[in-house]
């Protein structure tokens, strides 16, 4: 399986239009002591990353990282 940029960039952003959809959630790309994340928490601002996975054959997946690791 080859690796498409754009593919991949197409799918996140879909996963992170949906949790900022279904959770609370702004989607700012906040940088903070240049780490870059994907949204923030609208009750406390907290910075969140947003991540998704797919697999040939499984349904689509996303996780929420409190911090980047």
């Amino acid at each position: 399986m080859s690796y498409d940029p754009a593919i991949v960039g197409y799918y996140g952003k879909l996963v992170e239009s949906w949790a900022a959809d279904h959770h609370p959630i702004d989607l700012d790309y906040l940088e903070v002591s240049r780490l870059k994340f994907d949204a923030t928490d609208e009750e406390d601002g907290r910075p969140w990353d947003v991540k998704g996975s797919m697999m040939n054959g499984v349904r689509p997946t996303f996780k929420f990282w409190e911090d980047q690791h």
